[in-house]
Parts: structure tokens; sequence; C-alpha cells
């Protein structure tokens, strides 16, 4: 049914329709934009401050590339110049070459220039000089390419008493001495003293620039040269000397003529008065940069797009809630309360939705009020009339059982008074034993009828639970079957309890016959006795047990066991895990029933495939005296036979 009021729209409904609808179209589309261009603006702003720092860092990376390069190129020569010296010192130690020191003969200069030429040929071009202790060259010999180019070539600079001496040019060639002296020890022959030198001239070649190629790459430029003559070279030609200053060891940008920056490291050679240069474009280090720059760009704009999508996106989903409660405010106002917003979510304009809902309902209820009161009473006069049948039922349960009990007093007294007076071996005999079975079995479904309506009177007495237990195993085994084997494990001077024993037995019967459900393939059902003394409070699963002393019976089994769900609901009352029509989910509640009247609290204990323990506690009798205790509901019910069908067993939850 819809409600309208008498009122018609306003005069300016139209208008306020498509203002807001023209507000709604501006707010989604000026929000995105605003969005984007503050993501643009935030996204620039990194990538700006993002190229700085990558830019120093992959600076600082060339320059420590170069540097390690050249530090690379200089070990490698300072290894060669090793190799050289150690070559020379072995040829000045050769006999031969003293020999002929001491007697430059054509015979010993003939022995020397054997030895001079077996020096190591890995070492490059290069001449092999022999001086005497004057300065004399004795003899020349030409390695490798360096044959015909010996007379071009200068005396050396200097004869130093070993070492490598600086990087020198001619006509070309990039060429450097190293010299080691000939000395002799005094001894017979002669005095100690110097015999000469042995100098070799080596053409620095292209080889050595092949392997720093491979180190730094192609477009990288390596020159060695030494700062005291001026000659430096990149082994294929002679080169302008490095922009910097060469006592400067370490790396420097500097600028090219035309134009082109580059990044350079200078490195001095240990032993030697070379240095090593290596430098690369400036370029060539940054060109990652460039990538990701490039890379980032797209990014930027392709965010920038993403968010302006996004924002529009959440602009549509804040403007539309807002436009369906405009909408349903104006129906409001032409008079049509049953309108609503529909609500999607939880936030603030789902709960704004919430509350005009709220509203509207309220206003709609104005109208409608009368016949929901109407509705809500003919609903109470219906549970009321239900709470009245139930009510009725179990008062006619329970007047039933108690005129029922009466006739049984009866026919159970004067049975008593029959059995009396015929002999024992009288055929009459056993008929009335009949009838008294029968009527121990009526007056057990008396008991169990007055205890479905609540009026049983409790018959409180001082228990053994021991003996009682012990005087129900009879009837425990036959309930059980010979599947499960039954374990009885009774504590030595258990305390006494005050309680009703017919109600402490149907405890264990109960959950005997719940422990037999749980194990359809077999098991082993075991019930301990035993004293407990509580120091202090402890909670259980009906509530919290006091301290002080109890008595407590367990009744453990090794079936299927019950999750948490079904332990938290176990004691409810038609609570039951059977199938539908094979439980009524009474049983553990009159367990829990009969445990809360004897003062006493029960929990349970079980996992999944672990088996169940149910412990029922009962505070210790005070009274040291037993009173007499009246006949044991368990023998009663064995002598019925196995005939009889007790009602709690059906009512069995798991």
């Amino acid at each position: 049914m819809t409600l309208r009021s008498d009122a018609g729209p306003t005069p300016g409904a139209t208008s306020v329709t498509g203002e807001a609808a023209s507000i709604r179209r501006s707010l989604r589309w000026r929000l995105a934009l605003m969005m984007a261009a503050t993501l643009f603006a935030v996204m620039t702003a990194f990538l700006v401050a993002a190229h700085r720092e990558l830019q120093e860092a992959l600076l600082r990376n060339g320059g420590d590339r170069a540097r390690s390069s050249a530090e690379q190129v200089a070990r490698l020569f300072d290894t060669m110049s090793r190799q050289t010296l150690d070559e020379l010192g072995r040829s000045a130690a050769d006999g031969a070459v003293r020999a002929a020191l001491r007697d430059p003969s054509g015979a010993r200069l003939e022995l020397a220039r054997k030895a001079l030429a077996r020096t190591d040929a890995a070492l490059g071009p290069r001449t092999v000089t022999l001086w005497s202790a004057s300065g004399t060259p004795l003899l020349t010999v030409a390695l490798a390419s360096l044959a015909g180019r010996t007379a071009k070539l200068p005396a050396p600079l200097h004869l130093p008493k070993r070492g490598v001496g600086p990087i020198q040019a001619l006509d070309g060639a990039v060429f450097s001495d190293a010299v080691v002296p000939v000395e002799v020890e005094a001894s017979p022959d002669g005095p100690a003293g110097r015999l000469g030198w042995v100098a070799m001239r080596s053409i620095l070649t292209l080889r050595s620039q092949n392997v720093a190629g491979r180190l730094v790459g192609a477009d990288t430029v390596i020159a060695i040269g030494s700062a005291s003559t001026g000659v430096w070279t990149d082994f294929a030609k002679i080169v302008p000397a490095p922009p910097v200053d060469p006592a400067a060891a370490g790396v420097s940008a500097y600028r090219r003529p035309t134009g082109e920056w580059r990044l350079g490291a200078l490195t001095p050679i240990a032993g030697t008065p070379w240095s090593v240069w290596v430098d690369s474009p400036r370029a060539t280090a940054l060109a990652p940069l460039t990538a990701f720059f490039a890379r980032m760009v797209v990014l930027v704009c392709a965010f920038a797009i993403l968010g302006g999508l996004l924002v529009r996106t959440l602009t549509v989903r804040l403007t539309v809630p807002l436009g369906d409660i405009t909408a349903a405010a104006e129906a409001i106002a032409g008079g049509d309360y049953s309108r609503r917003v529909p609500v999607t979510r939880s936030d603030e304009i789902g709960r704004l939705g919430c509350a005009f809902n709220t509203m509207t309902t309220r206003v709609e209820e104005a109208y409608r009020g009368i016949a929901t009161r109407l509705a809500e009473r003919e609903a109470l006069e219906a549970r009321l009339v239900e709470a009245q049948k139930m009510e009725a039922v179990g008062q006619l349960a329970g007047g039933i059982a108690h005129d029922f009990n009466n006739l049984l007093s009866a026919i159970i007294g004067y049975t008593e008074l029959l059995r009396q007076e015929v002999d024992p071996a009288d055929r009459r005999r056993g008929d009335l034993d009949e009838v008294a079975k029968a009527a121990r079995r009526a007056a057990a479904l008396t008991r169990q009828l007055l205890a479905f309506s609540r009026k049983q009177v409790l018959q409180p007495s001082l228990l053994d639970l021991n003996t009682l237990v012990s005087d129900a195993r009879g009837l425990l085994r036959r309930l059980i079957g010979d599947q499960i084997a039954l374990d009885l494990r009774l504590a030595g001077d258990l305390w006494p309890v005050i309680a009703d024993a017919s109600q402490i037995e149907q405890i264990v019967i109960n959950l005997a016959v719940n422990a037999r459900d749980a194990m359809p393939d077999g098991g082993r059902l075991t019930i301990t006795t035993s004293n407990v003394e509580l120091g202090e409070p402890l909670a259980l699963h009906d509530g919290v047990a006091q301290p002080g002393a109890y008595v407590a019976l367990e009744v453990a089994d090794t079936g299927c066991g019950m999750n948490e769900e079904t332990r938290r609901r176990i004691f409810e009352p038609f609570f039951t895990t059977k199938a539908r029509g094979q439980g009524t989910g009474l049983g553990l509640a009159m367990v829990y029933g009969i445990a809360q009247q004897s003062g006493g609290h029960i929990c349970v204990d079980s996992e999944p495939g672990q088996g169940a323990v149910f412990k029922v506690v009962l505070p210790r009798a005070e009274d040291p005296h037993p009173a007499a205790r009246p006949v044991s509901a368990a023998r009663a019910l064995e002598a019925a036979g196995p005939g009889l069908d007790l009602l709690p067993i059906g009512m069995v939850a798991r």
C-alpha cells in the first residue's frame, strides 16, 4: 500500500531537480580532474627528486667504475714491469753475460747474445742492450718486431740502479726502458763491483688496450704516460695529456672543446713513473637514467589517467547515493511515503541512507500504527494460547502421574501382602512376581513423567557413589552391549554425598547410553569416582564451583568425540546430533538438571576423534553417619527384566 499526502509537489521541484543533477555532474568531473592534477603534480615532484638522486648515484657509480678500471690496468702494467725486471735480473745473473762484461771479446759476446736472446717472448717487441760500467753499449739484441728500428731509438736517459724509466716517444713510437745492474761480489778472481747494466727497451703495443677495452667498454679511452716527459699514448698513437693535475690521482669530470662531458680517473702505476688515465662519456654513465626517466614519464601519465578514472569512480560512489536521497526526499515531499533509499554501504553515506530510511519509516508508521498494533496483539494472543496449552499438558501429565502412582501404591502393597502369604513353592508365587515386576516398571515410568513435568519430589539420602555404580553394573552391561568394554575405577574411602539415588542412577544410565551411541563400532566405557578438593573457584560448563570438598563421578568413552560447537550446546534441551526422529535431545539436558538440583555441577571435555569425558561433581556430605537408603533403582530395574524400555534412553543427545 502506497501512502500519499494531500500536498502536491512544491513549485520549484523541477528546477531543484535540474540544479541538483547539474551540481552532481559538476562535482563528478571537477573532483576527478582536481585529484588527477594533484596526483600528476605529486608524481612529477617525485620524479624530479628521483631523477636528481639517481643522476648523482649513476655519476658516482661511473666514477667508481672508471677508477676501478684504471686500477685494474695499473695492476696489469705493474705486473708486466715486475716480470720485465725479473727477466732482466735473470739475464744479469747469467754467467755468459758476466764473462762478456769482464772480457768483451768476440766469442764471449756471442755467448752473451745468445743468453740475452732467451728472454721471455711474452714481453712483446723489445731490444736488450748490454752496457759496460763506463756506459758503452757492448751488444744489442733486437727481438720481435723491433728488428731494424733499433738505430732510431735513443740511448737510455739514465742508467739507474734498478727500475723502469719514464715513457718516451720517437718518430711515433712510444717506448720505455728497464735497467738492471750487473754486479759481482768479491772473489779470488777479482774485487766486488758493478760490471755493467742490462737494459731492455719495450714498445707499448695495442694488446693491453684490447684487454682494458673488454674491462670497461668500447667507448672508454685508456691512456698511459709519464708526467716527467709529458708523453701519453692510447697504445695506437700519441694522445694529449689528461686535462687534470698529474699529481692528483682520483676521479674528475671535464668538458671537451666539442661540448661533450666526460668522466675520468687517474691512477699511478706502482714501482714506475707511469700513470693510467681512463675516461668515458658522461652520457654513457647516465644512459640508464635516460631510459628510466622515459619509462617513468609514461608511468606518471598512466598513473594520472588511472587516478582520474579512479577518482571519478569514487565521486560517482559519493554523488549517486546523494542523488538517490535527494530523489527520495522529493518523492516524499510529493506524498509518496513508501519511498526508500537503497543502502549497500556501511560508511557515512550508508548511515545517512539508514537514517533517512528510519525517518521515513517513522513517518509511515504514523499512518500504519493502528494496523501494526493490531497485528502485534494478535501475535501475542497466539503465543499466550500456545503457552497455556503447554502448561495444560504439563499439569495433565503431572496429575495423571500422581493418580497413577496412588493406584500403583495399592497394587504394589497388596501384591507384597499376597507374596508373604503364598508359599515360595506355590505356582501362584511366580504370577505374583510378574505382577510386582510390572508394577515396578509402571512406577519407574511414573517417576519419569513427574520428572518431565518437573513435579517429582526428590528423595535425598546419604549415598555412597561406589555402591550405587557397583549395583548398576549389570544394568549398564546390558545397556551398552558386548562390543563395548566396561571399566569401573572406584576410589577407596570415597566421601558420601546427599542426593536422590534414583536421580543419580539416571545420570549414570543417560551418560552410559550417550557413550554407547558414540561408539557404534565398539570401544571402552570407563566410570571413575574420586574425591576432589578445590582450593579456589573453578569455572565449569554450568557455572563456577566454589572452593570446598566434592565427590566426582566421571564417565569417559573412546567414541567419535565432539567439536566446539557441539560442546557449547550439548546440554541445551532438544539439541541432538542424531538423525531426525531418532532422538529428542532431552537426555543430557536431564543430566544437567539433576546435577543442578542436587547442588552439583557438570562439565564435558571432548575433541573430534578423541572421545568424550563427562564429569559430575557433587558436594561432600557433612553428616558422617549414613542413613537408611532407599532400595536401589538399578536393582529394581534389573529385576524388571530386559524388556524394560527407559524413557531417557530415547532422549539422549550426542
